[in-house]
């Protein structure tokens, strides 16, 4: 082998090393970038998004709807609090309503499609994204009863259920065009928690006597 020919191979050799070498760090690069995203945006326990992804996806559907970048596009937030769940850290532990939120997540995220934004809120408090030309609250709320059905029937040994409330943006904000982000983003969390919670009265003042634990909270005290 002449002393050119080695010369050739040992840069062959080198290049093939420092590829390796860039490869590797790209790759590290990658999963650490992927590591923060989620640390940023995914809360730990359900892995489903923050509230702070959920008000950023927001803050940037609402700001669509005002540069007018999608016609007639609508916004429907849906405020969503898990009933009964107190009952279920006072009987079981608060190990097993991890478990549980674990696993209403999981739910939840079947029962979403994956073009929609679910988030946890806090606690056992979910918020719910939906953006289209043709929504409607009545189609919001059809879509709604069918899956707290499936839910009371999923998790009926442990007699949870959940109450929601809807708010529409632009339809249900007037003069909205005058309103700052935050001003919008708070009035939408503030009606779909409204909403939530008288649904969650009617719900209770239906069942004779008050009987069905499964219309309780635990909003840093209980509702």
């Amino acid at each position: 082998m002449t002393r050119d020919r080695v010369l050739l191979q040992l840069l062959r050799n080198l290049l093939e090393e420092i590829t390796e070498k860039y490869n590797s760090l790209l790759q590290l690069k990658e999963k650490q970038a992927k590591e923060f995203f989620n640390l940023a945006t995914k809360d730990p326990l359900t892995s489903l998004y923050n509230r702070y992804f959920f008000f950023d996806f927001l803050k940037a559907s609402i700001l669509r709807i005002q540069r007018e970048e999608e016609f007639g596009k609508k916004i429907a937030l849906v405020f969503i609090d898990i009933d009964n769940f107190k009952q279920v850290n006072d009987l079981f532990g608060h190990e097993k309503g991890d478990i549980l939120l674990k696993e209403i997540a999981e739910f939840f995220k079947r029962e979403i499609r994956k073009s929609d934004i679910i988030a946890r809120f806090g606690g056992d408090e979910f918020v719910v994204l939906f953006e289209g030309v043709d929504i409607t609250k009545e189609s919001i709320k059809e879509r709604f009863e069918r899956i707290r059905k499936k839910f009371n029937d999923y998790f009926k040994e442990y007699q949870v259920s959940f109450s929601y409330g809807i708010a529409l943006f632009p339809d249900e904000l007037p003069n909205w065009e005058d309103k700052s982000i935050s001003d919008i983003q708070k009035y939408l969390i503030k009606l779909a928690d409204d909403r939530m919670y008288k649904d969650k009265l009617l719900r209770r003042e239906k069942i004779s006597g008050g009987r069905d634990g499964a219309l309780s909270s635990n909003r840093g005290g209980s509702r």
